[in-house]
């Protein structure tokens, strides 16, 4: 189904694969950084799948972080900011556990060009060096205690507070103008682009779009099915429906009505495997 364009009305539409429904099926849980790491790192998470004969698929959608992930095998791999979705999969039983970055923590944490990261997956070892590649991934792997030189790392690590500034205005804000925030902070609007490209990963532009429009599927859930596009759409800084419908179609790869279905078919299905104690413990701390 989807709403009418300009209207909050229903409408039929055609079919589409919804991702995240059926089996396998996926549990995911985030918990706390130490409290000296939350000025650049969000949390740790972890994603288990489980059985079934197809892989699990489901679409990950742009955020303006970073992640460092670690699969059973200990592969460790740097996920760079995206400027698009992503469509994801993981084989029946596997388990993969990361660590995300805030957007002004990358290139602080990771001491790497962000933009080289946008839109891509690279090994570990390849953005950081040495003993602290492996000592990192060890620590994302068990969500333990990080070694001396991890723990000095993410202490130390130092992002731009320009860059902390304009992100929380344009996340928040569609309405806000980009040289506006630029100028607020001392900053031309090329130079605020050539910041963000280097500390987050994408520029300004992206990273308000991006913030839109999980303001935008924030304000829909909370209002539930059946979802009220228009006015959501509205309330989230879209200037009509049809504007959304573009929008989340570039950023998501996909209508507005289908994603907002993907995702409550996923988080159902989760929760109610959840109840039935099915989730693996969490490890000790």
């Amino acid at each position: 189904m989807r709403s009418e364009e300009g209207t909050g009305s229903v409408a039929a539409e055609p079919a589409a694969e919804v991702f995240g429904l059926g089996t396998p099926q996926s549990w995911y849980r985030e918990r706390a950084v130490p409290a000296a790491w939350r000025h650049v790192a969000r949390c740790f998470w972890e994603q288990r799948i489980g059985s079934g004969e197809t892989p699990y698929r489901q679409r990950v959608l742009p955020d303006g972080c970073a992640d460092v992930i670690v699969d059973a095998s200990g592969r460790a791999v740097v996920v760079g900011a995206a400027s698009r979705a992503a469509l994801a999969s993981g084989l029946p039983g596997s388990v993969a556990r990361g660590l995300r970055l805030r957007p002004a923590g990358v290139r602080a944490v990771l001491g790497a060009f962000a933009a080289e990261l946008r839109d891509r997956q690279l090994p570990l070892d390849a953005v950081v060096a040495g003993p602290l590649a492996r000592e990192l991934a060890g620590t994302v792997a068990a969500a333990a205690t990080a070694s001396r030189r991890v723990q000095d790392r993410f202490v130390a690590a130092e992002p731009d507070r320009r860059v902390e500034t304009a992100c929380r205005r344009l996340w928040n804000s569609a309405a806000i103008d980009v040289a506006d925030v630029a100028a607020d902070i001392g900053l031309s609007a090329r130079q605020l682009r050539r910041l963000l490209h280097a500390d987050v990963g994408v520029g300004p532009k992206t990273f308000q779009r991006v913030g839109r429009l999980h303001r935008f599927l924030t304000i829909a859930e909370r209002r539930g099915a059946p979802w009220p596009l228009a006015e959501s759409a509205l309330a989230a800084g879209y200037s009509d429906q049809a504007h959304l419908g573009r929008d989340v179609r570039e950023l998501a790869g996909t209508t507005p009505l289908h994603l907002l279905r993907e995702r409550e078919v996923g988080w159902r299905t989760a929760t109610e495997v959840v109840a039935d104690s099915a989730m693996p413990p969490p490890p000790a701390e």
